[in-house]
């Protein structure tokens, strides 16, 4: 039994707990939050112990999994902190704010020999399961483009609700790395990895509350040789569904929010137990099946999950769009320019 505790109990923990108790392999050891109050609730929730010092677990031995669902500037220090004191680590995305410190956290993993993972939940929708499958078969051809789209909302009352959200220093960027680097992750996971960002950003419904990008888009190029067209914005009116379209040599195959559809029919996908956990509907429903994943692999030493490595590629991608805006120039990726690149 791998006992766990769960780091930030904030929006998204809840989809962590519930999970885990739905995980063989688990047990939810304890809740940590340096809202006293916050944590106080948590754990009468779940029954088990709370914190507000996430320090306090460092030295407990009896802690074997953490989950860190903080905000985005503090993963990469408690990261590196639980990783270096012998626990397996599973951390919301982004894997950090910077690509430096995204290294840090894989190197550390490597070399203490144990797992970090990242959560991608998407990967484990129904819909892109089988559309994964579908290009695995080959069942439409070669892919030749991507196309993209997050329409989502973000209003002033989100951003204004966590002092966090909106700034450079402390979340990173915009919608690029809050919300739609869940799509970017599932374009290369689906066509590869991309090569080449010429990609653009801008600050403009909420320009008077955020310092942060609430609009990106961009042209892409894969390693395949496919290219791509990215869109994502905070700026809509509702939260619509995303939308990822793969051009093959004989059709097409479209994920949009929970649906799949090839040559412009729908596709009937596997029903999902998950889809029994409370969610946002833009979250996707995919929490339960990585988390269980996660800790399979954990429990018999296989590394067969979404990793750091995952987490790095979708950051660097992130991190091209800013340094492409700002030089109006294309990005290669790898690039050595993206371990000091910030907006």
């Amino acid at each position: 039994m791998l006992r766990a505790a769960i780091i930030g109990c904030g929006s998204i923990y809840k989809l962590h707990a519930n999970a885990l108790l739905h995980t063989e392999q688990s047990e939810l050891a304890c809740v940590i939050d340096n809202r006293p109050e916050r944590a106080q609730r948590a754990a009468e929730l779940y029954s088990c112990q709370w914190y507000s010092d996430w320090t306090s677990i460092l030295e407990d031995d009896s802690i074997h999994v953490v989950h860190i669902c903080t905000p985005h500037h503090l993963h990469h220090t408690m990261g590196l902190e639980f990783l270096k004191h012998g626990k397996h680590v599973l951390c919301e995305k982004p894997i950090a704010s910077e690509v430096r410190d995204a290294e840090a956290m894989i190197a550390a993993a490597e070399s203490c020999q144990r797992h970090l993972g990242v959560v991608f939940q998407n990967r484990y929708n129904p819909n892109a399961r089988r559309a994964k499958e579908l290009l695995a078969q080959n069942h439409l051809g070669d892919v030749l483009g991507v196309k993209a789209i997050v329409p989502w909302h973000r209003d002033r009352a989100y951003y204004n609700s966590e002092r966090w959200r909106g700034h450079w220093e402390s979340e990173g960027g915009g919608v690029l790395i809050n919300q739609a680097i869940h799509t970017i992750d599932m374009i290369q996971w689906l066509a590869g990895d991309i090569t080449s960002v010429q990609g653009q950003v801008a600050t403009c419904a909420l320009a008077d509350t955020i310092e942060v990008e609430d609009m990106a888009s961009g042209y892409l190029q894969f390693a395949g040789g496919q290219t791509g067209v990215f869109f994502a914005t905070n700026d809509y009116t509702t939260n619509a569904p995303v939308e990822v379209e793969l051009h093959c040599l004989e059709g097409t195959i479209t994920l949009r929010g929970e649906d799949l559809i090839v040559n412009g029919e729908p596709m009937a996908t596997p029903s999902d137990r998950s889809q029994s956990i409370i969610h946002k509907s833009y979250w996707g429903l995919g929490h339960e099946d990585l988390i269980q994943r996660f800790y399979q692999a954990v429990a018999e030493n296989r590394r067969d999950y979404v990793s750091g490595r995952d987490g790095l590629r979708a950051l660097q991608v992130v991190k091209a769009f800013y340094h492409s805006s700002l030089s109006r120039q294309p990005v290669r990726l790898p690039d050595a320019i993206l371990h000091n690149c910030g907006r």
